[in-house]
This record gives C-alpha cells, structure tokens and sequence, in this order.
C-alpha cells in the first residue's frame, strides 16, 4: 500500500518532505519509504462574498424582553380597568335599584289619596273599593283568555272552526 500526501506549499526542501512522510507513515503505520509527498501551492479563488437576509425588523433579545413587558403591562392595565367599571357599573344598578324601590313606594298612594284630607271610610265605600277591585281582577282575567283564544285561532284556524260548529250545533240540539 501506498499513501500520497499534498502539501499546499510552493517550495519545500527535501528534508520538509522527509518529516512529512516519516509523520504520515507513523499515523498510518506504514514504512515512510512507500508515503510520496508532493508540494504545491492551491490555487486560490476569489471568495464571493455571501449576502446575509436583511431582516426587515431585526429583533434583539433587548427588543423581546421591552415588547413583553409593555404587553404585560398593557394586560394589567385592562384587567384594572375593566373591574373598576365592573364596580361602578355595579354601585350604578344598585342606585337605580334603590331608587326605583322608592319611585314605587310613592307610586302605590296615588297623589289624590296623599293630597286628599284623611277622612275614614265608610262600610259602604269600603264595599265598593273592594267589589270594583274584584271586577279590575275579573276584568283582567277576562282579557287574558280572549287574548289566549285569539292566539289560538289565528294558530289553528280549522281547530277554532270545528269548535265553533260542534257549540252551534249542541245549541240547537238543547232547543
């Protein structure tokens, strides 16, 4: 076996050479009689130099650590803020809340009643308020289930007819 070994050197002397080869055969262990050495000089090529990318917004670790900071200060911020209306908004319906309590605690006197002189009810004022609180009850009532009829017919229209013929019908039979 055979080794070559080039040396990129454009002169060296015969003794260079010999240190070379002894040095080589030791690595390889080989006798230095069968390593050949040559010397020359590379040829030497223009280095083309590389463009790095250009980063549009170079961001350094400084750069991170600012935006990150300001981002969590700006997240705070809005968490603050947003439970401060959140009390606000709170003690606001609360007012409001309070004050409706008190509108209708007016609101139940009429004002007549609080203007009028205090004069005691008789038994038979007494009767009348009560007759015609019956009947505004009756009265609602009354509405409520026309309301509930109307709805239904316009729902079921053929229902409400066949109905309306069954009654009609049962009356002339009653006759």
């Amino acid at each position: 076996m055979t080794i070559s070994v080039v040396v990129n050197k454009q002169l060296m002397t015969a003794a260079e050479k010999a240190e070379v080869a002894k040095a080589a055969a030791f690595a390889t262990a080989i006798q230095p009689a069968k390593v050949a050495v040559f010397n020359s000089a590379f040829p030497t090529t223009a280095t083309v130099p590389t463009i790095a990318p250009v980063s549009i917004f170079p961001l350094s670790q400084t750069t991170l650590v600012l935006g990150g900071a300001v981002l969590l200060t700006l997240l705070i911020v809005i968490i603050i803020v947003s439970i401060v209306v959140g009390k606000s908004r709170k003690k606001r319906q609360k007012a409001l809340m309070d004050e409706e309590e008190q509108d209708d605690a007016v609101e139940e006197v009429p004002l007549k009643a609080r203007l009028a002189p205090k004069v005691p009810d008789s038994p038979q004022d007494a009767q009348k308020k009560i007759i015609e609180e019956q009947r505004a009850k009756q009265a609602t009532k009354d509405e409520e289930i026309t309301k509930e009829i109307q709805e239904f017919s316009s729902q079921n229209p053929e229902i409400a007819a066949q109905l309306i013929r069954t009654w009609l019908k049962g009356d002339d039979e009653d006759v």
